[in-house]
């Protein structure tokens, strides 16, 4: 019996000699993917059409994957060998994630190296050509060097709208005339960068891109190449098409108003013109039940006794033209007048495009009214720590569109050193998309001491409105409800002083008109959902081919939001770095080496280092960017030349950028799964060179 026992106590012991370590072992550390030579990248490709993922690198290995989606990224693992011609050649082990999650092994035949996460954005289709794509390099560098060009690439289009493509046509594709709706989670569309390099178009600097042209929707609607009539058909109808979802139309208008000491007057004239609206649409349900506004109001730190408030939204939901004008009544302004003549303006615009309830699908409007300045970046008392700069970025992501209308103090010779200021940031925050093809503002001005002619301009913008959302519901075609003329082919009064309430209401009708149409636009754009180019390789100019000072497409760089969190950490130790050179009369870089250890450099690199860009610090999805970045070229030599006001303004860039960055990163209708295993922290942002620092 005993020995019965002992036999058993050592089969026992012998098997947990066996099983217990390996049970108790640490799990296997997950498998990180191949970086992009020279960086601390990971390495992706992207699938060429009909490609396979096998088992084994081997074509005799079973098939995981069949036609995997054209251009799909994937993670590699495993990095074949290259030649010396810069190609690679045998197998990529590719995967879902960065977390190790293995897919299997493509033939590099089947992929294409994607080094830097670079992707393009078309520009409003208003006022330009669409993007020719070109399918071999050489045509498209004939084009651009042609001294006929223009004459060309009226053939080209004529080829095209005429829908008979003869065989050897050197385009593989096109941009659809009709906006294309690209950054949304359930259809992202990606045109990642594949090659780049500079070229002279009439003494202006474009880009000659190599991409390709993908989607994250499942599925297909056929090709989307010039050989195929659908899709020619499709690419050359323009936007004044007629369309059905017009009549689903809904239009919402916000307006954000200076409260403070001296601006009664105005918001009772847009009681007033708000009014007018309502008696007029109140015996047109059709019109009154599908147009909605909204109110925010500004006036600054509540340091200052008697302020009240910073910001104060008086719609938490929007309301009909009928209920609005009472909630109109309920505004007063400030009872205590401000400490100097800025205002907390970005603050009220930061607060109308993130905190209103918008619907998802209407046309989205805010009508800024004021009559001062904000306070910069950088300042104590601008709360929203963003600038015009940060707020017109998130309005153009948001597809938010801003008019502004500047009330010009012109009888008080204190007011008037701040009247360029106003004019700067009000213009800037109305640089709305397709307003113009070389950029433009929906930007107004008129008179303080002119009550009349702020009336007429009040109605007028809002007899826009009203007619606009009149027309396409009932037309339903876009070319009936938006009038084409230019501010500038008007007559008017550019001196506010002289300007007649005629001359302001022509002004507010070319004006808003110009943006409602802007806007109507990008709106069927997202709502026909226009099939675009897909599954391809082309390569195409950055500018419009006959007027190059229009820029046609728009770089953007894909980050996540670990990324966007390494950017804002990094950008937060360079202002420390700054501020406390400024105190201590230190060099920059002599600061800066205070925070190698934070941002895992040493010392040594940044005492050595003659740029930024050399110190280590600069993450790396930005080196090699096709921008010129302020920030990356900076050297001590630099800041010592700056003046105080200099140094500050960069401080002060830096400041914004970071208060952007995080108001991105809370944003969840921005970030993109781009591949299906990511976990959040790995969803993607098309990022504008613009915010970049």
């Amino acid at each position: 019996m005993k020995q019965n026992a002992r036999l058993i106590l050592t089969a026992l012991a012998a098997f947990f000699a066996v099983t217990l370590p390996i049970s108790a072992q640490e799990p296997a550390t997950p498998r990180v993917p191949v970086l992009v030579p020279g960086k601390t990248l990971p390495l992706r490709v992207l699938t060429r059409p009909f490609s396979s993922v096998r088992a084994e690198p081997s074509v005799d290995a079973a098939l995981l994957r069949e036609n995997v989606p054209a251009f799909q990224p994937f993670y590699v693992y495993t990095r074949p060998p290259v030649t010396d011609f810069g190609e690679a050649e045998g197998w990529y082990e590719v995967g879902d994630s960065t977390r190790g999650d293995i897919a299997g092994w493509m033939q590099a035949a089947d992929v294409m190296e994607w080094h830097q996460a670079m992707c393009l954005a078309y520009t409003h289709p208003d006022g330009r050509d669409p993007v020719m794509m070109f399918g071999r390099k050489a045509p498209l560098m004939a084009l651009v060097a042609a001294p006929d060009r223009d004459g060309q690439v009226e053939a080209l289009l004529e080829t095209l709208d005429s829908g008979d493509i003869p065989e050897d046509f050197p385009l593989v594709s096109v941009e659809p005339k009709r906006p294309v709706f690209m950054f949304i989670e359930e259809q992202f569309y990606l045109l990642p960068i594949l090659n780049h390099e500079p070229v002279e178009m009439e003494g202006r600097e474009g880009r000659l891109l190599r991409l390709a042209a993908a989607t994250t929707a499942a599925g297909g609607r056929g090709s989307t190449t010039l050989q195929d009539e659908n899709f020619v058909k499709s690419a050359v109808t323009g936007s004044d098409a007629p369309s059905e979802k017009l009549k689903d139309l809904q239009v919402e208008v916000v307006y954000v108003i200076d409260t403070t000491a001296s601006m009664q007057p105005y918001i009772d004239g847009t009681r007033s013109a708000i009014q007018r609206v309502a008696e007029r649409i109140a015996n047109n349900p059709d019109v009154a039940d599908n147009v909605r506004f909204g109110l925010w109001a500004f006036r600054d730190s509540l340091d200052i006794p008697g302020i009240e408030y910073l910001t104060k939204n008086f719609t938490s939901e929007l309301v009909a033209a009928s209920d609005f004008v009472g909630i109109l009544e309920q505004v007063e302004e400030a009872k205590v007048g401000s400490q100097g003549y800025p205002e907390d303006v970005f603050s009220g615009i930061d607060k109308a495009l993130t905190e209103t309830a918008w619907s998802p699908d209407s046309l989205k409007f805010i009508i800024l009214i004021g009559d001062a300045p904000s306070h910069p970046t950088g300042h104590r008392w601008n709360a929203s720590g963003k600038g015009a700069a940060e707020l017109r970025q998130f309005a153009n992501d948001a597809r938010i569109f801003i008019q502004s209308v500047h009330i010009k103090e012109m009888r008080d010779p204190r007011v008037l050193p701040y009247h360029e200021l106003t004019e700067q940031q009000f213009a800037r925050l109305a640089e709305n998309r397709g307003v113009s093809a070389d950029g433009g503002s929906s930007y107004l001005a008129v008179a303080a001491h002119d009550e009349a002619a702020f009336a007429a301009l009040s109605d007028s913008m809002l007899k826009v409105f009203e007619s606009v959302l009149e027309s396409a519901r009932a037309e339903g075609n876009l070319a009936a409800v938006t009038r084409t003329q230019s501010p500038d082919d008007l007559e008017i009064t550019l001196d506010v002083n002289r300007k007649t309430a005629e001359e302001a209401a022509r002004e507010a009708d070319a004006v808003t008109s110009q943006m409602v149409r802007a806007a109507l636009v990008d709106w069927i754009g997202k709502v026909e959902n226009v099939q675009a180019p897909r599954d391809i390789t082309a390569w195409v100019v950055d500018k419009d081919l006959r007027d190059p000072a229009i820029p046609s497409l728009e770089v953007r760089v894909l980050v996540n939001k670990n990324q966007l969190d390494s950017l804002r950490t990094v950008l937060q130790e360079l202002m420390v770095a700054g501020r406390r050179g400024q105190i201590a009369n230190e060099t920059f870089f002599d600061s800066l080496q205070a925070t190698s250890a934070t941002l895992s450099v040493t010392p040594e690199q940044i005492r050595n280092a003659r740029t930024l860009s050399e110190t280590g610090l600069i993450p790396d999805f930005l080196v090699g960017l096709p921008y010129n970045s302020r920030i990356m070229a900076m050297s001590n030599d630099d800041w010592r030349a700056w003046s105080q006001d200099q140094q500050d303004e960069f401080l002060n860039d830096l400041d914004a950028k970071i208060s952007y960055y995080g108001a991105l990163h809370d944003e969840p209708g921005v970030w993109v799964r781009l591949n299906p295993g990511d976990d959040p922290d790995e969803h993607v942002h098309p990022l504008s060179l613009e915010m970049l620092p």
